[in-house]
């Protein structure tokens, strides 16, 4: 008898081979890429008062460089003796400050050949200034150490009292000697806003909270934060 129905035949599961897909480890692209969907970030938060302790830094800057004096006369200013012939050489004079006034003096000697204007070295320049309303002279030495710019000699002395002065240089270098003299008349100093000592108490009471508030708290404070998790699509 013939069996009309078909025979179901049972095919045996088969095993399909998918590509090789390596486990995430951290050191690879994908665990980077898993580590940052969960990794917990130190991100620096900055402080609010950032802002205001720069622009209280600048204002305190700028409110010590307009009140601080100017700390070192500089060579040269106000031209007393020009090309003053002293055997082989010629000399000039500078007096500063401009005018000048009781306290600090420099005097700078430029001293140079005729022939061809070149410095002169290994000179020995004494100073004499003498007070012309009566009064004991005083000398200093006048040194190349002492000047700021090095193509002079130079000497800073003080002056107490205003009034009438004889300048005298005694020169004597490798190729001659002699001496120029000249008057001035010093000033007496006028007080200024930052000689006042009411003025240096008040900014020093006024500064010491302000660099307390400057300086005394933290700037920056880690905060952690976590990283927001990757969106897996519908599967």
């Amino acid at each position: 008898m013939q069996n009309n129905h078909r025979q179901r035949t049972c095919r045996p599961w088969r095993l399909v081979d998918l590509p090789h897909q390596p486990f995430p480890t951290h050191g690879s692209k994908q665990g980077r890429q898993a580590d940052r969907g969960s990794s917990v970030s130190r991100t620096p938060v900055p402080n609010k008062r950032t802002q205001p302790r720069s622009l209280a830094v600048i204002a305190l800057a700028l409110l010590f460089t307009i009140l601080t004096p100017e700390a070192v006369l500089a060579n040269g200013g106000q031209v007393r003796v020009a090309n003053y012939p002293i055997g082989p050489y010629e000399v000039t004079v500078f007096t500063s400050p401009v005018p000048l006034q009781t306290g600090i003096v420099d005097v700078s000697v430029l001293l140079q050949r005729q022939e061809d204007k070149a410095i002169v070295e290994n000179a020995e320049i004494l100073l004499t200034i003498t007070p012309l309303n009566g009064g004991s002279p005083q000398k200093y030495p006048v040194t190349r150490e002492q000047a700021t710019n090095k193509l002079y000699y130079a000497a800073e002395f003080p002056v107490d009292q205003p009034g009438r002065y004889r300048i005298e240089l005694a020169i004597r270098a490798p190729g001659g000697a002699g001496s120029v003299a000249f008057d001035v008349t010093v000033e007496r100093a006028e007080p200024t806003l930052w000689g006042s000592w009411w003025l240096w108490g008040a900014i020093t009471i006024t500064a010491i909270p302000l660099l307390w508030w400057l300086f005394g708290g933290p700037g920056q404070r880690p905060r952690i934060t976590r990283a927001a998790q990757p969106t897996r699509g519908k599967r």
